[in-house]
């Protein structure tokens, strides 16, 4: 991000691309009228590439153990707690919500994060999640008596 509120680049595949070839476009303030910022949109080709990025990153992280993942989630839920504030703040300037309902919409994100460390250790049917790559455990029922 330049000086003087213009944003040049898109972020995909975890970094910040300079490169964006999109319009530029002004985002204001919805209760003012005010400028904030001029942003570059993405581009078609711009688009592409994220997705593809998107696609290959999906294969790195579907082979991360489910508990490993949870872990991930659990620290990114407790990003999103350390700066509620400053993203209610963010989400209110954006869109023009009173900041109470913008505190909500960052709680949802928190809570929702919360709910995936949880699924993220749950048992589904037999199989149980385990923290060693390609590894299971299995739950195996054997009633005992007759």
């Amino acid at each position: 991000m330049k000086a003087g509120g213009t944003v040049t680049g898109v972020a995909y595949g975890g970094a910040f691309h300079d490169d964006a070839s999109g319009p530029l476009v002004e985002t204001r303030d919805p209760s003012t009228g005010d400028v904030l910022a001029h942003v570059r949109t993405a581009s078609p080709d711009d688009c592409r590439r994220a997705v593809t990025e998107a696609h290959e990153a999906f294969s790195r992280w579907r082979q991360v153990p489910a508990p490993h993942r949870g872990e991930i989630v659990r620290r990114l839920g407790d990003g999103f707690r350390a700066r509620k504030e400053e993203l209610a703040r963010l989400i209110s300037l954006e869109n023009g919500k009173i900041l109470s309902e913008a505190r909500g919409e960052v709680q949802e994100v928190i809570d929702i994060c919360d709910l995936a460390v949880g699924q993220s250790r749950q048992l589904f049917g037999r199989e149980i999640a385990s923290e060693r790559r390609d590894h299971r455990l299995v739950e195996q029922w054997h009633p005992l008596g007759a």
